[in-house]
């Protein structure tokens, strides 16, 4: 994921080989990888297929609201890098994390009071 600065939007395509657009698509960002708890979900668009690139795509995203509300570093730099990940379920199958990694988070759109 892009660096994303806290308190604005963001918006982001992902993709997948196959038309799989019957499947469902999730992903959320948490604080560690084997935490629990979510702290944020993406909104997911619907899915379109693309049969010249065979890729079925998602748009997804979050708020503006859901990025401010995210967890502040210890030291107050306002840099913080958060694990997100994406699950997959196909008809009548089981989610499959599909792919994942840190997501970077910095600053403030307007510094906290």
């Amino acid at each position: 994921m892009p660096m994303t600065v806290r308190g604005l939007a963001i918006s982001h395509t992902v993709t997948f080989p196959g038309n799989v657009t019957t499947a469902t698509l999730s992903g959320s960002i948490k604080a560690s990888p084997d935490a629990t708890a979510e702290l944020a979900v993406f909104t997911i668009g619907t899915p379109s297929f693309d049969a010249g690139t065979g890729l079925t795509s998602w748009v997804v995203g979050l708020t503006g609201t859901q990025t401010g509300a995210l967890p502040i570093d210890a030291g107050g730099s306002g840099r913080i890098e958060l694990i997100y990940d994406f699950l997959l379920t196909l008809s009548g199958g089981t989610p499959q994390r599909i792919f994942g990694g840190l997501f970077p988070l910095s600053g403030f759109v307007t510094e906290p009071a």
